[in-house]
């Protein structure tokens, strides 16, 4: 991971890098917005109304009530928006990037 200057974690804001090319990026603070207005501390149902149809649901790999929402990008490059909630079904942080690293769970896996 790289971060911006005066990032202290790659978990608020951080460029994943892979095979040495730019592969997906992730946000874990309020203050950036991600492609069609989602962000960290939204609920589900605000995401519902902005991504409709598009938001896709499945389970958390390790929070019991917690889940993955996503979208596909319309584009020549297989791309993914995934928003990752609490068990209250609020965003704690999402990321977007290329498959497969956007489905990455654990981040550089």
């Amino acid at each position: 991971y790289l971060m911006p200057h005066g990032v202290k974690l790659a978990s608020e804001f951080g460029f994943m890098m892979e095979d040495g090319r730019f592969v997906r990026y992730d946000v874990g603070t309020e203050q950036e917005v991600a492609p069609g207005g989602g962000k960290v501390g939204m609920p589900v149902d605000a995401l519902r109304a902005l991504y409709g149809e598009a938001l896709t649901a499945s389970p958390h790999k390790y929070v019991e009530g917690a889940q993955y929402l996503s979208v596909e990008a319309d584009g020549a490059v297989p791309s993914r928006l995934v928003f990752e909630t609490d068990a209250a079904g609020k965003v704690v942080r999402w990321r977007v990037g290329l498959l497969p690293q956007a489905d990455y769970v654990e981040g550089c896996s």
